[in-house]
């Protein structure tokens, strides 16, 4: 459904040339729901206006249900982007329009009556659960159900792809998984190809089929949602998946010295990573056992992405070195990934 190829754009600031996307190709297929994750100023949300060229590439083509978008007229691309929908983080609804008005504003040029404008946009507002508030404005309407009139508004001109650019960084947890709900379910019910741009990995794992990591412009890893969780390649990724499943938190607390995280001489402090082949097996009681270490579970983390549990454990491993290391051999071997983050080696030698 959309295909970009070589996409580039650079924008001109005081300071300088600022290379906001740098020569991304990426393919993305009708009816799925794809992620693109990065840090603020990855240019996630650069690249996803170039999609509906709301900003023109400086080089390489977007091509979208078969139509080069970077090829057509202005008139040919105008009508091409009644079939691109898109929201917003801060909704962007018109103050002085009621929540219909709001909905109706799209369809305006398009050849329906007012009341078949009427009609298609209070269906939208029963779609998206907002029947009750038609004659309602922007201000009389909590973060979650402005962004509930805002995707209705995007649906109107029945688009077959939705953009979502950090669509719900306004919103508290629980009313982002409410719009997450809404949109798997209208993407399964109106067949549409959607694209969520976010900087959590919490959305992506919540709604995703496949996802892209930026970093200073370019994609430096995509694939499936579980693979990328359970076997993230680079460091961004690692940890922005990190920041997901929670196991980040251990630096933090490294960080500030917390002798709840400091090893002894002679123990080590292990990340330990799993994915759903080894999640359920009794490896840390095996490996203490067969090795003879001790092996202490500081914390851990395990969550659900795609119905498939990723996650693992941060521990105090002590004991002889070469046990210590055969432990870790073992784990390993079982598909574990294993950091260190600490060495107690080290903290004995400041001592000394």
């Amino acid at each position: 459904m959309i295909e970009l190829k070589n996409v580039s754009k650079t924008f001109s600031t005081p300071s300088g040339s600022v290379e906001a996307v740098r020569g991304v190709s990426l393919r993305i297929q009708a009816g799925e729901i794809f992620g693109i994750i990065g840090l603020s100023g990855a240019g996630k949300s650069t690249l996803v206006q170039c999609m509906n060229l709301l900003q023109r590439p400086d080089a390489g083509s977007v091509i979208v249900g078969g139509c080069d978008l970077t090829a057509v007229s202005p008139r040919e691309l105008r009508e091409k982007r009644r079939g691109i929908g898109m929201i917003f983080q801060h909704f962007n609804l018109m103050a002085s329009r009621t929540v219909l008005q709001n909905v109706m504003f799209p369809l305006r040029g398009s050849g329906m009556t007012r009341q078949q404008q009427r009609t298609r946009a209070f269906e939208l507002l029963q779609l998206v659960g907002l029947p009750d508030k038609a004659d309602a404005y922007p201000s009389q309407l909590s973060g979650g159900q402005k962004q509930r009139v805002a995707i209705a508004r995007a649906l109107a001109p029945n688009p077959r792809v939705l953009l979502c650019d950090e669509a719900t960084s306004a919103l508290d947890p629980q009313t982002t998984r409410s719009i997450l709900q809404l949109l798997r379910d209208l993407g399964r019910r109106l067949g549409l190809t959607i694209v969520v741009i976010t900087h959590e990995m919490a959305v992506v794992k919540e709604i995703c089929g496949r996802v892209a990591v930026m970093q200073s412009g370019r994609i430096v890893e995509q694939g499936d949602v579980y693979a990328v969780f359970s076997h993230p390649r680079e460091d961004i990724t690692r940890e922005l998946v990190g920041a997901a499943v929670h196991l980040r938190q251990i630096d933090e607390l490294v960080h500030a010295g917390s002798a709840a995280v400091t090893p002894g001489p002679g123990q080590l402090l292990l990340r330990l990573t799993y994915s759903a082949d080894n999640v359920s097996e009794a490896l840390i009681s095996t490996a203490s056992r067969r090795f003879g270490v001790d092996l202490s579970i500081v914390f851990g983390s395990i969550e659900l992405v795609q119905g498939a549990p990723v996650g693992g454990l941060v521990i105090l491993a002590g004991g002889e070195r070469a046990r210590l290391e055969q432990a870790v051999r073992f784990l390993i071997s079982k598909n574990v990934g294993v950091e260190v983050v600490l060495d107690g080696k080290s903290f004995a030698k400041a001592g000394a």
